[in-house]
């Protein structure tokens, strides 16, 4: 009798803490709502790379905190073996959700990095990025912009001074047709003209008022 006792009793106290995997696989099993999904852990109570809603017919991988790997969701049994280092893009896909009154998670190339269009879901407007995953200011519109002609610095630099509308006396930087800066650029409210190099950066020693310098 007394070893029963005793088996109880270390059972008890030296039982391990569950794991998160574990955690909500107990909490969703006890909840017993039809169809809900309920996570798969492996023995030691990490999370199988795996993850199947049983009910939809779709399965997907997750990381080693049971977050969804991006694009890796499929119906079937998709391919987990490939582990990798998400991109920033990614990161931000597997973290954001789809919230009333945000734009939701930002949409990414195979290779992982931004793509150039980006749409906010509860605006239904689109917008073109850098490839840092930034706005570039004035190309918000409702359907797809044109984000092969926001390539430049200089249209770039140019579409964030037009976005601010029509202040008095701004500078809006010339650009030609293939995208990079005109050599001279005029400021007209001041009348002052100034040469820049192929980055858009004046050239000292340029600088003339009411004429066009000698660029």
């Amino acid at each position: 009798m007394s070893f029963v006792f005793l088996f109880l009793f270390l059972s008890l106290c030296c039982k391990t803490a569950a794991t998160t995997c574990e955690e909500q696989r107990d909490q969703a099993s006890q909840e017993g709502l039809v169809g809900a999904f309920v996570p798969e852990c492996n023995a030691d109570g990490s999370f199988k790379p795996e993850q199947c809603w049983g009910s939809t017919g779709y399965c997907w991988c997750v990381n080693e905190h049971g977050a969804e790997v991006p694009r890796t969701k499929v119906r079937g049994k998709p391919d987990c073996s490939k582990k990798g280092v998400l991109s920033f893009c990614q990161s931000l896909q597997a973290i954001i959700v789809n919230v009333p009154g945000w734009c939701g998670p930002p949409r990414c190339k195979p290779d992982g990095s931004f793509e150039e269009v980006q749409c906010c879901a509860n605006t239904g407007k689109c917008y073109c990025v850098d490839k840092e995953g930034k706005k570039i200011e004035g190309t918000e519109k409702s359907g797809q912009p044109d984000c092969e002609s926001v390539t430049s610095k200089c249209e770039k630099t140019r579409l964030e001074a037009l976005a601010k509308g029509p202040l008095l006396g701004q500078f809006i930087p010339h650009c030609k047709e293939d995208g990079s800066f005109e050599s001279a650029q005029c400021w007209a409210s001041t009348g002052y003209c100034w040469c820049v190099d192929e980055k858009g950066e004046k050239r000292d020693g340029t600088t003339v008022r009411f004429e066009q310098p000698n660029c």
